[in-house]
């Protein structure tokens, strides 16, 4: 697992995350609504009784078609993947709902019923909606209705003290669950980033205990881990499996006449010329000192000799170049396949076989690749 791994799986954690907090409220949000909706309508045309509510009839049947048009939109956004393309309409259709607000307090005042407290309601819903400074523009949406609810009954006492405790409060309560939001949200992303940095850090120490350090290619432990895995996928799926061991000839001998860290270089100039020749499938490791080992998923005896005589030839014409100095370098191969047949085996058994037809490549004279139809 690489680091744009580590990335797509922080990027899916907090879009997801942030996505259902939203949906959450939302939801409830609108819930509300249509309860406070069916509540009317239960004034406006009562099952058995009279009503003479003209106004609330009305505006029933206004609020029902406005608030039909915003499930069409939720469920656009939310349940059909359409998303928004800018926050804008949402703020807008908060604003027309501190309007309905302030139109149904005002007629129910007119038939003698006080329902001022919705206004709170709606502030504190539309902190939580927007615990941002954004929210303070529905306190001023609350304030100016209930001003205009209070010119309309009594034009000479807009601003009495209750006026300016009211508009007052509408203010403080954003203030408060604004503050107190943006905290907890604070709170959260700090959490976010500490889970994130804990996902990379892991990544980083698995890529550590995975990777050799030196030619960036598997280490010895993952070709193990991964060869055991892909023997079991394998056999699932009835599909051969080959195993290609790699040695450079006369390696001894670099180290000797042009020092370690030349051999070094050499080593890391290899992992790329052979990862330069296999295929995306293909496991790469270095399977210690100067061994190299390519797992093959999916192919045949065929195919793996194929392969291995690429990887041969492209290392016997490439020139390894060091401190300006050309080194002439080859490698002996052994290859083998193991069919479904035998995949019930000990699979130690099988890399030992394919390390012995190594042996028999460099015994045979060095630079080729040994299988099973090739004769010693």
């Amino acid at each position: 697992m690489n680091d744009n791994d580590f990335q797509l799986i922080k990027e899916a954690f907090m879009l997801s995350f942030n996505d259902n907090e939203t949906q959450l409220v939302e939801e409830l949000y609108l819930s509300l609504q249509i309860f406070l909706l069916l509540f009317l309508l239960n004034l406006s045309f009562p099952f058995f009784a009279e009503t003479n509510f003209p106004a609330m009839k009305g505006f029933s049947v206004f609020f029902g078609i406005y608030l039909g048009f915003k499930v069409i939109i939720f469920s656009k956004n939310i349940y059909l993947g359409e998303e928004r393309e800018e926050e804008q309409p949402s703020k807008l259709l908060s604003v027309v709902d501190g309007v309905f607000v302030g139109v149904l307090i005002y007629i129910q005042k007119q038939n003698n019923i006080n329902l001022n407290d919705f206004f709170y309601v709606y502030v504190i819903i539309q902190s939580i909606r927007y615990h941002t400074s954004k929210s303070i523009l529905f306190s001023l949406v609350a304030s100016v209705m209930h001003i205009i609810i209070v010119f309309k009954g009594d034009s000479t006492n807009i601003f009495n003290i209750e006026v300016i405790i009211s508009i007052s409060l509408y203010f403080l309560v954003n203030f408060v669950i604004g503050f107190a939001l943006r905290q907890i949200n604070m709170l959260q992303n700090e959490r976010h980033y500490y889970y994130n940095e804990l996902i990379k850090k892991n990544g980083e120490l698995q890529l550590l205990a995975t990777t050799d350090y030196l030619t960036s290619l598997n280490n010895h432990q993952s070709f193990y881990f991964y060869f055991d895995s892909l023997k079991k996928h394998a056999g699932k799926i009835q599909s051969p499996m080959s195993l290609t061991l790699i040695d450079i000839d006369d390696f001894k001998k670099i180290n000797d006449t042009y020092g370690h860290l030349v051999g070094d270089e050499i080593l890391k100039e290899l992992a790329r010329v052979l990862k330069k020749n296999i295929r995306k499938c293909d496991f790469a490791a270095r399977y210690g000192g100067e061994e190299f080992a390519i797992i093959l998923p999916n192919t045949d005896l065929d195919s793996a000799i194929r392969l291995s005589e690429r990887m041969r030839t492209a290392v016997e014409n490439h020139i390894f170049k060091v401190d300006d100095i050309n080194i002439k370098v080859t490698i002996s191969l052994g290859t083998d396949t193991l069919i479904p047949v035998d995949f019930h085996k000990n699979h130690y058994d099988f890399i030992k076989k394919v390390d012995e037809l190594l042996y028999d490549a460099k015994a045979s004279g060095k630079n080729r690749v040994q299988h099973p139809r090739v004769a010693v």
